[in-house]
């Protein structure tokens, strides 16, 4: 039986890279776990732990099965997808397979994270087999829950977080009237966006401010997840004497340092200059003519609404009122036809293809029954046998379009109710 080597590396520093990375010549699992910390000191709820999993081996594997444990007590955010890539070391080249997990506790208390297995075959000779089935021992860490005193009513849990601002024009600068655009933006590192706490403005007296969206991303790299959160409000100056703006900020704790952190952007005293009546003047001949272009639009697509059952209405009479397949198919079956007979059976198929019955009781019919019968020795005029029939025909699909519409319009605005005279006397009175 050939001999399995499984090795467990739990490491204080992040993963060592592939240039470094032992290359063993039975294939060996290597489980890692960021920060070390959290093995010594325990951890936080929601706090962010790097799993980092890698089978390396000297010889490109064959066969290949990882299983990852089921972690029900914690959510997971892929790092790195699983992949097998070539490497090279200090002692030669190899092959090496890895991937990495963002796991955050949901609660505190006991967290373990269960053996991790790999299984497979590598074939260091042609015809010469070597399996393998390594697994790695559990991982227990303690988590704790949010400190008293703590003192926030958002637990945010980060090793790092940065926080910074923008604005659409130096707020020095600032008139009387002057609306500014500011955008403050969280980024914390080992938390998704959605963790992060939405920043707050507080009012100031003559600074309205007016929430301008918020925007979130998650970045996922292979130490971890960076969540971005960029919040921006339009701040209003109502004055032209000294104002206040006031400070936006977060709080937060470091695992690590195992401290109560906060991070602000810092407020504002600013003496706006008087407002600009030029430029007050031209932003409200902006804003009017906006407006009426506003309304124009609006009037134009009432219109247009308006305006669309009418054109439909017309369109469909038009369409109706147009010769169909059938008429031109008769129109060149009559000018063809040398017999009351042919005749007779261009009607008949004209007919069939209208399906409205029309013309039954037109004169020129009765002079086409006298001919075929020999009632009579003259054929029908063909050019007055096709008018008729084709005007017969068009009457008749006008008049089904109009029954149609009476009844969608009487759908729409309900039956008509004939008021009886004791009734009309009673709405009178």
């Amino acid at each position: 039986m050939m001999r399995l080597f499984a090795i467990l590396v739990l490491l204080a520093a992040p993963p060592a890279s592939a240039q470094t990375f032992s290359i063993p010549e039975t294939p060996e699992l290597s489980v890692t776990m960021a920060p070390v910390e959290a093995l010594e000191q325990g951890w936080f709820v929601q706090g962010q732990l790097v799993l980092t999993v890698r089978v390396a081996s000297r010889h490109p594997f064959e066969e290949l099965t990882l299983a990852l444990p089921q972690i029900e007590e914690a959510d997971l955010v892929e790092l790195a997808r699983p992949r097998t890539r070539v490497v090279k070391s200090y002692v030669g080249t190899g092959t090496l397979y890895e991937t990495a997990l963002a796991v955050f506790p949901r609660q505190p208390g006991p967290f373990r994270i269960p053996p991790i297995r790999v299984s497979g075959m590598v074939e260091p000779e042609p015809g010469r087999e070597v399996r393998f089935d390594a697994a790695s021992p559990p991982i227990e860490i303690d988590v704790a829950g949010i400190p008293s005193e703590y003192g926030d009513d958002w637990w945010m849990v980060s090793t790092r977080l940065q926080i910074h601002e923008s604005w659409s024009a130096p707020p020095e600068s600032a008139r009387d009237g002057d609306i500014l655009r500011r955008e403050v933006t969280v980024s914390a590192f080992g938390l998704t966006a959605e963790r992060i706490r939405i920043p707050d403005h507080r009012s100031t007296r003559h600074v309205r401010t007016v929430d301008a969206g918020t925007t979130m991303r998650t970045e996922t790299t292979p130490d971890g997840v960076i969540g971005h959160v960029t919040r921006a409000w339009d701040l209003e100056i109502g004055s032209d004497g000294i104002v206040y703006v006031s400070p936006v900020g977060v709080s937060w704790l470091n695992p690590v340092a195992r401290t109560i952190e906060r991070a602000a952007v810092p407020g504002l005293r600013l003496e706006p200059l008087p407002a600009d009546s030029a430029a007050i003047a031209e932003r409200l001949m902006a804003q009017a003519e906006e407006s009426y272009r506003g309304k124009v639009w609006m009037a134009m697509t009432l219109a247009a609404l308006c305006a669309a059952p009418f054109l439909a209405l017309g369109i469909a009479g038009a369409i109706a009122a147009l010769p169909t397949r059938a008429d031109r198919a008769l129109a060149r079956e009559v000018a063809q036809a040398d017999t009351p007979e042919a005749l007779y059976r261009a009607v008949k198929r004209w007919r069939a293809a209208t399906s409205t019955g029309a013309g039954h009781d037109s004169p020129v019919l009765a002079e086409l029954d006298a001919a075929l019968f020999a009632m009579s020795s003259q054929t029908p005029n063909r050019s007055v046998l096709v008018r008729e029939l084709a005007c017969a025909a068009r009457r008749t699909r006008l008049h089904r379009l109009t029954k149609q519409l009476g009844a969608l319009w009487a759908r729409i605005a309900g039956p008509i109710r004939q008021l009886g005279r004791s009734e009309t006397q009673t709405r009178h009175g």
